[in-house]
């Protein structure tokens, strides 16, 4: 995918405003395109040694400021933080494999280590922890769905990483809901009215996935199998 043009003027505004930048980099849903219209624009800023709170809260603000039509999200971090600890974090690959670079050095090369059990069994289960409190939560139905349905997009995030399959997440998690939810997940026209039914289906999809993947991780990851594999 090449760059969209109207996000590269803050790329090179970033670059004036932060010397020591190694890599601008356009993460998450406008990168795979699959953004709705009130998307954010997820941009990953690499910077040799970090940036503290106080520069960074600074220059987001003067960014928004500059473009108020866009919807900036703006991560700064160093190339070492996102590639070091990926044996205990499933999500960050994902930058890795959808990024679409700006500026700088892109992809990051990196290799992929097994996940470790431990770590995935406590995402998993921060996941349900997360579901329960949306079960007991007096949200708009809108806002449930939208909770149940990211629960589930991080579930099966979670189910490709174990293949090293991060190109076929979206087409996946469409297959999952099917069609009524994903127009109402990710609408190509217009908003849709969500249902209370539409609620309870996302709910039931997600719990039985969660357990799905439970399921895998424990036959996966199992310190026994893992043995076996290396013998």
């Amino acid at each position: 995918m090449n760059p969209p043009a109207n996000i590269q003027p803050v790329a090179r505004r970033l670059c004036e405003l932060l010397p020591g930048i190694t890599t601008i980099a356009l993460i998450g849903s406008r990168a795979t395109g699959t953004a709705t219209p009130d998307s954010d624009w997820d941009i990953l800023v690499l910077v040799d040694g970090g940036v503290e709170e106080s520069e960074r809260k600074k220059i987001k603000e003067q960014l928004r400021g500059e473009f108020p039509e866009l919807k900036l999200d703006i991560l700064f971090a160093s190339e070492r933080w996102v590639t070091s600890n990926l044996q205990n974090d499933p999500y960050r690959r994902y930058w890795l494999e959808e990024g679409v670079g700006l500026w700088g050095k892109w992809p990051l090369e990196c290799q992929y280590p097994a996940l470790r059990k431990g770590a995935t069994d406590s995402h998993l289960n921060l996941i349900l922890s997360e579901m329960k409190l949306a079960d007991v939560s007096e949200l708009r139905v809108a806002e449930q769905f939208r909770f149940y349905a990211r629960a589930l997009k991080k579930i099966l995030m979670i189910d490709h990483a174990l293949d090293d399959d991060y190109r076929s997440l979206w087409p996946d998690l469409a297959r999952v809901m099917g069609s009524e939810l994903w127009e109402r997940y990710r609408p190509t026209n217009g908003t849709r009215r969500v249902t209370r039914k539409n609620v309870e289906r996302a709910r039931r999809l997600a719990r039985r996935k969660l357990r799905e993947v439970q399921a895998r991780v424990e036959a996966l990851l199992h310190p026994s199998y893992q043995a076996r594999e290396t013998e």
